[in-house]
């Protein structure tokens, strides 16, 4: 008969969260905080290749152009495309409950 008078463990998660100005969001959770600081690096870098804009001098076709790639970029984004323009990455622990085994 199992003992029912266990505490419940606790264990803890680490979420990525991309930082926008009025609010934040959790894209991953990784139970390892290396992978999941890891994670928030690779996102912060991923954003750095956000391609450039044409001038407002240039052609309809460079702007049309642009948009295609630009679309392509935040799909690919590896925290998804509502992450895409976030302003900071950053690492947060948190307790998961779940049941001693």
């Amino acid at each position: 008969m199992a003992n029912t008078d266990q505490k419940p463990s606790v264990r803890t998660v680490h979420l990525v969260m991309a930082g926008h100005f009025e609010s934040d969001e959790a894209v991953r959770a990784f139970t390892r905080k290396p992978a999941a600081e890891a994670f928030a690096k690779s996102c912060a870098a991923y954003d750095c290749t956000h391609p450039i804009s044409p001038s407002a001098e240039d052609s309809n076709e460079a702007w049309d152009k642009y948009m295609v790639r630009l679309a392509r970029w935040k799909k690919r984004h590896p925290a998804g495309e509502s992450a895409a323009y976030a302003d900071s990455y950053y690492v947060v622990k948190i307790a998961l409950e779940g049941t001693a085994g």
